[in-house]
C-alpha cells in the first residue's frame, strides 16, 4: 500500500523478495522492546527473504542482518508496503468490481484465505 493511500501493511503479508520501509511497530510493550533490542526500528528498510507460504517463521533482512521471526510477531511490524502490495493495489483500482464477503455484509474489508474462506483484513 502506498504512502499516498495512508495504509500500512504488516511485514508478514509481504511476498518473498519485497522490500519496504518499517513505518511502525505495534503490540505489547515486551514485543516492542524485543524488536527494538534486535535492531528493528521505524524508518529502516526491510526485505522479506523467505515467507514460508503461510506457515512457519519469516526470514527478513533488516539493516544487513538476517532475522527469523514468527508470523505473529511479524504482524506487529507495519510497513509502507512492497512491490507486490503496490501491484495488487493498482490492479484493484483498475477493477471496478470488488468481491464482497457475504451477501448480508456486502463490505470489501475482508479477504479470502487459501481454502476460500473469508477473513477480516488486519488494516
Amino acid at each position: 500500500m502506498t504512502e499516498s493511500a495512508g495504509m500500512l501493511v504488516p511485514i508478514a503479508l509481504l511476498a518473498e523478495g519485497d522490500e519496504a520501509e518499517i513505518a511502525d511497530i505495534k503490540g505489547a510493550a515486551n514485543i516492542c522492546s524485543r524488536l527494538v533490542s534486535l535492531g528493528i526500528h521505524p524508518g529502516m528498510k526491510a526485505k522479506v527473504l523467505r515467507s514460508g507460504q503461510g506457515h512457519g517463521p519469516i526470514l527478513v533482512e533488516i539493516g544487513g542482518t538476517r532475522i527469523g521471526l514468527g508470523r505473529s510477531i511479524c504482524m506487529n511490524i507495519l510497513t509502507s508496503g512492497g512491490a507486490s502490495v503496490e501491484k495488487a493495489l493498482s490492479a484493484e483500482s483498475e477493477s471496478s468490481e470488488f468481491e464482497t464477503c457475504e451477501p448480508k455484509c456486502g463490505c470489501t474489508a475482508h479477504g479470502r484465505n487459501r481454502r476460500g474462506r473469508f477473513f477480516k483484513l488486519p488494516w
